[in-house]
C-alpha cells in the first residue's frame, strides 16, 4: 500500500527536501538583533519593524536585508461550484478581471505601481480563452474545475500540474527580494472555506463568509454547499493533495506550489488574505513541514469571516487591517512598503557606534 510520500512526484519531493528552518537563533539572526539594538533610536521603539528586519535577514542570510525588488504573482482559475449559485458575480468575471490586471487597470495593478512591485498574471484554470493576451502567462491546466458539490473539483494529475505551474512561476523570479501571491477566481472563497474545513475539521458555519458580498440567503446556501462537499469527499481527506483535488481550485493549488518554491529558494513571501492564507495552510499540509512558516510574513486581516481563524491557525499576526476583501494580492501590496521600510531602517539608519555614543543601558523593568 503506497504511503502519501510515495505519491509525491520527484520534482516536488526535491523541493520539499530543500526547505530548512530559517533559524532565528543562528549566527545571522544574532548579528541582526545586535545591529537592531545598536540603531540610533530608543530601545524597542521600532516595534514589529525590528522583527520583520530580523526575519528577512535570517531568510536572506545577510545583516543587510533588502525588500526593494518586489514581485506579485496572480494566479487565476474558475470554479465549477459557481453552478450552485454561491457568488454575487457570474463566473465570466474572472476572465475580465485577468485582462484588467494584465493591462494595468485592475486594483492590484494600481496598488502595485504605488508599491513599486512588478506583477505577473498566470492563467492556470480560467474558463475562457485568454490566449490572445500577450501580457498573461498561459499555464492553463483546464478550463476551470468541476462542481465540488457533486464530483471532484480536479483530478490528482491536474492538481499536481497546477502546483507545478506555481513552482515554475516562482522560479521565474528568483532574483526577487520579496514575493507575494494573489488570486482571481469567482467562487474561490467557497473552495477555500471547504479546503480549510477539510484540513482543520472546523465547522463551515464558523469559516464560510460573504465572499463577493452575498446576502444572508446565499450565505446560508454557501455554507450548505461547503458541508455537502465535505460530506461527499471526506474519505480522501487523509491525503493533502487529494483534499486540494476534491474541494480546491487550480489557482489555490498553484499558489501553494509557488509558496513551496519560495521557501525552497529562501525568498521571503508576503501572505495576502483569506484565500492566500488557506493556500499557505495547504502548502504546509502538502510538505508536512512547519518550517515553511518561517518564510512567511502576514500582510493584513481581511473582512472575510474565516480569515482571522486561519491566521490564528498559522500563528500569524497581520501588519495591517483595513477591511479589504478584494483578493488579487492587494493586502500584500499594502504591506510590502512596510517590509521595505523595515529593511531600510536596519541597513541605513545610523547606529550609536557610528555616532560615537555609548548605547545606553536600559533598566530591564522599562524594556
Amino acid at each position: 500500500m503506497p504511503t502519501q510520500l510515495d505519491l509525491i512526484p520527484q520534482w516536488l519531493d526535491t523541493l520539499i527536501n530543500r526547505i530548512e528552518p530559517a533559524d532565528l537563533q543562528n549566527d545571522i539572526a544574532v548579528k541582526a538583533r545586535a545591529r537592531i539594538a545598536d540603531l540610533l533610536v530608543p530601545a524597542g521603539s521600532l516595534g514589529r519593524l525590528a522583527d520583520i528586519a530580523v526575519q528577512v535577514s535570517t531568510i536572506q542570510q545577510t545583516i543587510t536585508p533588502s525588500a526593494s525588488i518586489k514581485q506579485l504573482l496572480i494566479f487565476a482559475g474558475d470554479h465549477g461550484v459557481t453552478a450552485e449559485g454561491i457568488s454575487a458575480y457570474d463566473a465570466a468575471v474572472t476572465a475580465n478581471v485577468c485582462r484588467s490586471l494584465a493591462d494595468g487597470g485592475g486594483a492590484a495593478a494600481i496598488l502595485a505601481k504605488a508599491a513599486k512591485c512588478t506583477v505577473e498574471v498566470i492563467d492556470v484554470g480560467v474558463n475562457s480563452d485568454l490566449s490572445d493576451s500577450k501580457t498573461i502567462v498561459h499555464a492553463k491546466v483546464s478550463n476551470g474545475t468541476g462542481n465540488m458539490a457533486v464530483a471532484r473539483a480536479s483530478s490528482r494529475e491536474e492538481t499536481l500540474l497546477a502546483i507545478k505551474a506555481g513552482v515554475e512561476a516562482t522560479q521565474r523570479h528568483l532574483k526577487s527580494d520579496v514575493i507575494s501571491f494573489g488570486e482571481v477566481g469567482i467562487g474561490n472563497t467557497t473552495a477555500s472555506a471547504a479546503l480549510f474545513c477539510a484540513f482543520s475539521g472546523i465547522d463551515p458555519q464558523i469559516i464560510v463568509g460573504r465572499g463577493s458580498g452575498v446576502g444572508p440567503a446565499t450565505l446560508n446556501k454557501k455554507i450548505e454547499v461547503v458541508q455537502r462537499s465535505l460530506d461527499l469527499h471526506c474519505p480522501y481527506f487523509s491525503d493533502p493533495i487529494e483534499v486540494l483535488s476534491c474541494v480546491g481550485g487550480l489557482e489555490i493549488s498553484a499558489m501553494s506550489g509557488a509558496m513551496i518554491a519560495a521557501a525552497a529558494h529562501r525568498i521571503p513571501m508576503v501572505i495576502d488574505g483569506f484565500i492566500a492564507s488557506v493556500a499557505a495552510y495547504a502548502a504546509y499540509k502538502v510538505i508536512n513541514n512547519s518550517s515553511i512558516f518561517d518564510y512567511m510574513i502576514p500582510s493584513h486581516q481581511s473582512a472575510e469571516k474565516g480569515h482571522r481563524i486561519v491566521l490564528q491557525s498559522l500563528s500569524m499576526s497581520p501588519l495591517v487591517s483595513v477591511d479589504l476583501r478584494i483578493g488579487e494580492g492587494t493586502g500584500a501590496l499594502l504591506a510590502m512598503p512596510i517590509i521595505e521600510a523595515a529593511c531600510r531602517l536596519m541597513t541605513e539608519l545610523h547606529t550609536f557606534t557610528d555616532a560615537g555614543i555609548t548605547s545606553p543601558v536600559i533598566p530591564e523593568a522599562i524594556l
